[in-house]
């Protein structure tokens, strides 16, 4: 499903369960967790860690300019993977190199916090 949002929309909340992958294909989506913006994602994967599961989103994800989202639904994705052990790797690997991507970016984020506090 294609989604077209309009800034302050709110696509996933922190500890709700996550029932869609996202991929923003235009527009940029502010990461918020524990009220505090974190970041923010133009591009790549966005609910990969639950998506499949269902499990809490990590954080809450808000459109900050007007975007354009690819949605799929976990159950579609589940049934996907079922049926197809080959996609089931592709999915995995493209989630592993999107979650691995974002947590390079938040170590280089909390290194610079760091360095400005001392």
């Amino acid at each position: 499903t294609w989604i077209s949002a309009e800034e302050g929309v709110v696509i996933l909340i922190e500890d709700d369960p996550v029932l869609n992958l996202y991929y923003p294909a235009s527009g940029e989506v502010q990461v918020i967790s524990g009220g505090q913006v974190i970041g923010s994602v133009k591009q790549g994967l966005l609910g990969e860690m639950n998506a499949i599961s269902g499990g809490p989103a990590s954080a809450t994800l808000e459109v900050c300019s007007p975007a354009r989202l690819f949605a799929i639904s976990g159950n579609i994705l589940r049934r996907m993977v079922l049926r197809d052990p080959e996609f089931r790797v592709l999915l995995e690997n493209g989630m592993g190199r999107d979650t691995g991507r974002k947590l390079m970016f938040a170590n280089e984020r909390l290194s610079e916090l760091s360095r400005d506090r001392t």
